[in-house]
C-alpha cells in the first residue's frame, strides 16, 4: 500500500477538474449512466461482501454498484466531503444502508 504525503493530497485536491456544481453533477450522472453497461453490468458481490469504492465521488458507480451486488456492503470514499454529501443525496434510499460514505483525512 503507498502512503501518499499531505501535500500530495493537497495538490489532488486542488486539481480536481470537476466543478462541484449541479451542472457538473448532472454530467457526471449522465456519464456514469451511460457507462453503465459497459462497467457494471457484470460486477456483482455476493451478499456478506464489503467492497471499497475509492474515489467514489458523487456516487453514480456507487449506485450501480449497491443495485447489482445484493446484500453486499459498499465502503464509498471520497477526497471531497462535498463530494459524498452529493453521493448521499444520488443513491436510492433503499440502498443507503448498505452504502457507507468516508470522508479520506489528509492531515
Amino acid at each position: 500500500m503507498t502512503i501518499l504525503p499531505h501535500a500530495v493530497l493537497s495538490n489532488i485536491k486542488k486539481a480536481y477538474v470537476h466543478g462541484y456544481n449541479s451542472r457538473e453533477s448532472t454530467r457526471l450522472q449522465d456519464q456514469a449512466s451511460t457507462l453503465a453497461d459497459l462497467l457494471h453490468s457484470d460486477p456483482s458481490f455476493p451478499a456478506g461482501s464489503r467492497v471499497l469504492e475509492a474515489g467514489c465521488g458523487i456516487g453514480s458507480q456507487t449506485a450501480m454498484l449497491a443495485r447489482n451486488s445484493k446484500g453486499a456492503e459498499i465502503i464509498a470514499i471520497d477526497l471531497a466531503e462535498v463530494s459524498l454529501a452529493e453521493a448521499l443525496n444520488n443513491i436510492e434510499p433503499h440502498l443507503l444502508k448498505r452504502v457507507f460514505p468516508g470522508a479520506v483525512e489528509t492531515h
